[in-house]
């Protein structure tokens, strides 16, 4: 794979309402992993259709690709809660009991 200075890896996102398909098209090598994992293990819903020389494109159902409105902002003592809730649920499942 051709080496891309690190500014310019992009990733590009194609679909329209009229097709049941987006078309994902990148050059950034983390994003390659991902999209190729994928495609390994869900053959009937992601397909690699180019490889060229620094990117790849692919193909998938448009209802695979999401948006999230952003990370959720929790306070120290939501943090502490949370921290306690897995750290007991990881001691009762080294136990072997149900939660």
């Amino acid at each position: 794979m051709m080496k891309i200075p690190r500014i310019e890896p992009e990733t590009v996102i194609t679909y329209n309402a009229h097709e049941d398909f987006a078309e994902i098209y990148t050059c950034y090598p983390p994003m390659i992993r991902k999209l190729d994992k994928l495609a390994q293990e869900n053959p009937d819903e992601w397909k690699i259709l180019k490889a060229q020389s620094g990117g790849k494109t692919y193909n998938c159902p448009k209802e695979l690709v999401s948006f999230r409105k952003g990370s959720i902002k929790r306070t120290a003592t939501q943090k502490e809660a949370a921290k306690s809730r897995m750290e007991k649920l990881n001691l009762n499942s080294q136990k072997g009991e149900a939660v």
